[in-house]
């Protein structure tokens, strides 16, 4: 095992004093200081300043709204221009009306140029005396437009106004035509007023200028900002949000007009910063070459043994502490390799020992049940039976000789289910019926060995319990309704006594064979192989598929026994 033969520590006290020193500049932090306060100073200021405007216009924009509303509620002539014919005189009067009564009030409300109303089906358009010409596309286009409807206001960019809305009726709108340079702003400085489309809305000298910060200007999530650049000089920006419409408003305040002198100590003071971005950087390139590097490695080799890498690789020109950590890593992940293989391979020795007794624990029970049937049937000297019988069991012998290996055909599986039942008729002459049913495509799916003979021995065991009359034992296999492509059932059901209540109380409906555990009582009543089976079909790959559901029939009370598993284990 290495030793360090360095002191990484001393070397980092050493260049962490030359970072000190860097980063002790008093005169920079008082400088630096300053030019904050200021700053923070007249941003703050020049907020309030926009929000105070800003809630100027919304008022303004408030009144509008409640004049527009209250006349399309109390104005008759409003209310029944519609209905009139177009050029009647009814028609011709109530225009004259309105547009009086638009003309008396255009005057009384800030930033208003004119009041108009707008009949779309007949395209007519009328204005407050004195006003400028408003298209009517630019009105359809206001009318259709989604912010319209939810606000009842819309920014016009081309023609750069505001356009409040008010519906009087199907077709019939009145509205006011809002001129933004009409608001009175009295700053002297750089001021915009712009849409969430970033079009200037105000005619000013300085557009150029808006031009060139329009995406900082129009950007909803800057509020406040220090640094946007024009012809290599700095401004400082501060913006506010109406509430009523997709407007905002800004200021810009030139960084020189602020600092004044402090900008010239500003400039000369960059020459001390630069002595120490050097000493800065110096340190950096020999805190990655020392330090950074062999920790950046370390946290590597741990990711790759998180996901599974075995190896570790070890720099070899480091010769401090470092190498002694790689090298005792290293040492480590062997230990938790050698740990890791060792447990696995217990693990599947553990597996296949489990595996193979349950296999052995279920065949015994179908041998000492057909040794039974046939010394009954040789003890009535029924010799024809017993060869018969004898010749069914020599099949089995010759199938469980073939089913040493884990898997084996649902066919063929489903031909020892056939052969058992064939030995219990014998048995029970006359008394016992059986139907399998099964498709062709479907007898080449893998199944674990001796799985549905071993509920078709329990049906056979429990199904005459305290029955005189006959049984009947259907057994169908088909595609499972709801993952068809993947799973297929296999139902065993019989007209019997049907599964005691203790059962069905313990197991639920359906439930994953990896969580099925029989109760005790189940142990007793069931015995143990339909437990092995489960537990079997569970440890093979793709057993977390399985289903096993136990229930009672509601007409036969017979017990049913559906069985789901994939199509390729």
């Amino acid at each position: 095992m290495l030793k360090p033969s360095g002191s990484l520590k001393k070397s980092l006290i050493i260049h962490m004093i030359l970072l000190m020193i860097t980063l002790t500049s008093l005169l920079v932090y008082i400088l630096y200081y300053g030019i904050g306060i200021l700053t923070t100073q007249a941003l703050d200021s020049h907020r309030q300043l926009t929000n105070t405007y800003m809630e100027r216009m919304d008022s303004a924009l408030t009144k509008t709204n409640s004049f527009l509303s209250h006349l399309a509620a109390y104005d008759s002539d409003l209310s029944s221009i519609g209905a009139y014919p177009y050029g009647s005189t009814e028609y011709i009067m109530s225009k004259i009306n309105i547009q009086k009564e638009f003309t008396t009030n255009t005057g009384l409300y800030d930033g208003v140029a004119a009041f108009f109303l707008y009949i779309e089906p007949t395209n007519d358009l009328l204005l407050s005396e004195g006003s400028s010409v408003i298209k009517p596309d630019t009105l359809r286009r206001a009318i259709s437009s989604t912010q319209a409807k939810e606000r009842n206001i819309y920014i016009d960019e081309k023609s750069q106004a505001i356009i409040q809305i008010t519906s009087i009726s199907r077709g019939v709108y009145i509205g006011a035509w809002i001129d933004p340079n009409r608001y009175s702003f009295s700053y002297d400085g750089f001021l915009f007023m712009f849409s969430d489309g970033g079009t200037s809305l105000l005619r000013k000298d300085y557009n150029s200028l808006y031009s060139n910060l329009t995406p900082a200007l129009a950007s909803r999530d800057v509020t406040v900002s220090n640094e946007l650049q024009h012809d290599e000089k700095s401004y400082l920006l501060v913006k506010s949000t109406s509430t009523l419409a997709n407007l905002q408003l800004a200021i810009l305040i030139p960084e020189s007009d602020l600092l004044g002198s402090l900008r010239m100590i500003k400039n000369l003071m960059w020459l001390l910063p630069i002595a120490f971005v050097v000493i800065i950087l110096l340190f950096y390139f020999y805190l990655q070459k020392s330090f950074m590097k062999p920790v950046q490695h370390l946290h590597q080799s741990f990711k790759n043994v998180t996901a599974g890498k075995r190896e570790v690789d070890i720099p070899e020109h480091h010769h401090d502490e470092f190498s002694f950590l790689f090298q005792s890593f290293q040492n480590m992940v062997g230990e938790i390799n050698e740990l890791k293989i060792d447990v696995y391979e217990e693990q599947i020795r553990a597996q296949q020992a489990e595996y193979k007794h349950l296999q052995l624990q279920i065949n015994p029970h179908f041998y000492m049940n057909t040794l039974n049937i046939i010394y009954n049937m040789a003890a009535v000297r029924e010799y024809q039976s017993v060869q018969k019988l004898t010749l069914h069991l020599a099949h089995y012998f010759r199938f469980i000789t073939k089913t040493n290996r884990p898997l084996i055909s649902l066919g063929d599986e489903m031909d020892q289910v056939r052969n058992y039942l064939d030995i219990q008729c014998m048995r029970f002459v006359d008394r016992l019926h059986y139907e399998i049913v099964m498709p062709d495509d479907i007898k080449a799916y893998p199944i674990p060995p001796v799985t549905l003979l071993t509920f078709v021995e329990n049906t056979m065991i429990h199904g005459f319990r305290n029955k005189r009359k006959d049984l009947m034992v259907r057994v169908v296999v088909e595609p499972d309704q709801s993952h068809p492509d993947q799973l297929f059932t296999i139902t065993i059901k019989d007209n019997g006594c049907g599964f005691p209540q203790s059962i069905l109380d313990g197991a639920p409906a359906t439930l994953p064979l990896s969580q099925w555990s029989p109760a005790e009582s189940d142990e007793r009543e069931r015995g143990i192989g339909m437990y092995n089976v489960v537990r079997r079909i569970g440890m093979m790959p793709g057993g977390a598929l399985a289903r096993l559901e136990l229930t009672n029939d509601e007409i036969t009370s017979g017990a049913v026994v559906k069985l789901t598993l994939p199509k390729a284990i």
